[in-house]
């Protein structure tokens, strides 16, 4: 098996020099495993289109970067793709300071991103058909934008834990939008266009950039 990098790799869609904000893209990814994320993963490009939506969006005032993550497994209490979005901020952090940050995530780069929502510098949260495990416990700061997508068809991960885990955010205070979309499944298909503009237009507000 090939040795995994030392890092993340950061593929940055728009990097505007006086950004508004700056939004993380994450893919999804495995329960457990060790095995490199390559450059032409199913996963990682199922975000491409997104990315390329929420840059449009901004018009110019969005930084905008995919993260692609060392391994492809979530590998328990390792949390490898947890560690790559921190190493990510991190990185945003070193260039712009204290920017408002966004974070978009799918399966498990949904659950990433909703780990992320107790991080104070983190501005909003998007998280498409997530992964939800029964121990993640709801986090989040009372008035904090969270967008929730779901297929109603989705085998994959739970469209009932989703619903779960947004009313569980209500009840915090947190300003959650709850999207259960008929009949479409984990890929976000059909209807993959309805998805991307729903993240685009509920970051581009989120983050105060225009449409």
């Amino acid at each position: 098996m090939p040795t995994p990098p030392a890092a993340p790799g950061l593929v940055w869609v728009a990097a505007p020099p006086d950004p508004a904000g700056v939004v993380l893209v994450l893919h999804g990814g495995q329960v457990s495993s060790s095995h490199p994320v390559g450059r032409t993963d199913l996963a990682p490009a199922r975000m491409i289109p997104i990315a390329r939506r929420i840059a449009s969006a901004g018009q110019g005032r969005l930084a905008v970067v995919r993260v692609r993550n060392r391994v492809r497994g979530w590998n328990g209490s390792s949390a490898d793709p947890l560690a790559d979005a921190r190493h990510a901020l991190g990185i945003v952090r070193d260039r712009w300071g204290g920017i408002p940050v966004g974070v978009v995530g799918h399966s498990m780069g949904g659950r990433v991103a909703l780990r992320l929502a107790e991080d104070p510098g983190v501005a909003l949260v998007v998280g498409l058909a997530p992964w939800i495990d029964r121990s993640d416990a709801p986090l989040g700061r009372p008035g904090l934008p969270v967008l929730l997508m779901h297929g109603s068809a989705d085998v994959v991960t739970s469209p009932r834990a989703t619903r779960r885990y947004a009313e569980s955010l209500l009840a915090r205070g947190v300003r959650v939008q709850l999207d259960l979309v008929a009949l479409s499944l984990h890929a976000m298909t059909p209807w993959s266009g309805y998805w991307h503009e729903r993240v685009a237009t509920f970051v581009a507000e989120g983050l105060r950039a225009p449409d």
